[in-house]
């Protein structure tokens, strides 16, 4: 259920090339706003994962009430330009971030190593998950980490003089580039699914279920289309924010690295792999989809659609 409507000439004239006005937030942020909502993107992932266009299930506008009220919630903004006031005397207020950036090092070659992030206790409070199903989850996840650095490592040591025969159905370098997204993608998406379980196990927040049941007219519309989401593909299931259009949809992939869209920012992430409920669902896969329902942090989703409700098209 969407609520576009044809746009006017003079509508279009005074919002710019906007093509449907009521998908995008009211006001341009100031630049020190934007500048935050920058750096929420590299805190939450986004940045190593603006992840766009593409099978699209469910797409939504959320009304600029429920944006702007979005816009107004969230943890005081830190950094060099906190304690500011807005253009209306309040101080500016951004999202916690929902998932840490993740840190890096150098190895011996002086290339940057990304390290694993800890969800230890995000991941203690999981019910219906048992901990040894969600310890071969992370292990698989760090090995993702560990790929990634590898390639990273192979690709800035990469002959140049091999570089000479490259082509579209085998070479190294294409091997290597292939991979790359793959492994890079996996520990990305890993860290989203994490993020947004456990923890505090919320329940659904006023604000998702205002801005998610919009979409589908009820919030039970929203929780059936996922899970249908979920049955449908064979790897991701994704609740996100288009920056394009300024809508929610639903996105699937069937590996990290395949029908990966561009431009947007997740907001719920599910896994449905395989080998992230075999160990405890066999191949009961809608057991595993009710226990991830009943354990996510709806706070941290919530974090997540503040930051996406502060970014707009300059």
């Amino acid at each position: 259920m969407t609520n576009n409507r044809p746009v006017t000439s003079a509508e279009t004239a005074e919002l710019h090339p906007q093509p449907t006005p009521e998908a995008t937030l009211a006001n341009e942020p100031p630049q020190a706003e934007r500048r935050t909502f920058l750096k929420l993107l590299a805190a939450t992932g986004s940045s190593a994962l603006l992840l766009g266009a593409s099978q699209t299930v469910q797409a939504i506008t959320p009304s600029r009430q429920t944006l702007d009220g979005l816009k107004q919630t969230g943890a005081t903004q830190t950094g060099p330009n906190a304690g500011q006031s807005s253009g209306q005397g309040k101080t500016q207020q951004t999202p916690k971030p929902a998932v840490v950036p993740a840190t890096t090092s150098k190895d011996a070659q002086g290339c940057t190593r990304l390290q694993a992030l800890d969800f230890t206790s995000r991941l203690a409070s999981v019910e219906n998950i048992s901990q040894n199903q969600l310890n071969a989850h992370v292990k698989l996840y760090q090995g993702y980490v560990q790929k990634i650095n590898a390639i990273t490592l192979e690709l800035a040591k990469f002959p140049e003089a091999s570089l000479e025969g490259a082509n579209g159905t085998y070479h190294p370098f294409r091997e290597l580039h292939v991979e790359q997204s793959f492994a890079l993608n996996g520990a990305v998406l890993h860290e989203y699914y994490f993020g947004n379980l456990g923890g505090s196990r919320t329940a659904p927040t006023p604000k998702v279920q205002a801005a998610f049941g919009q979409a589908f007219g009820s919030w039970a519309g929203y929780v059936k289309r996922m899970k249908a989401l979920g049955k449908s593909m064979r790897g991701w299931a994704i609740t996100a924010y288009n920056t394009r259009d300024g809508l929610i949809h639903l996105y699937g992939m069937d590996m990290h690295h395949q029908h990966v869209p561009l431009g947007i920012l997740p907001l719920l992430v599910l896994d449905v792999y395989e080998h992230a409920y075999m160990i405890d669902f066999g191949t009961n896969r809608d057991t595993y989809l009710e226990a991830f329902f009943d354990n996510v942090d709806w706070s941290v989703v919530e974090q997540r659609l503040q930051a996406a409700a502060i970014a707009v098209s300059p």
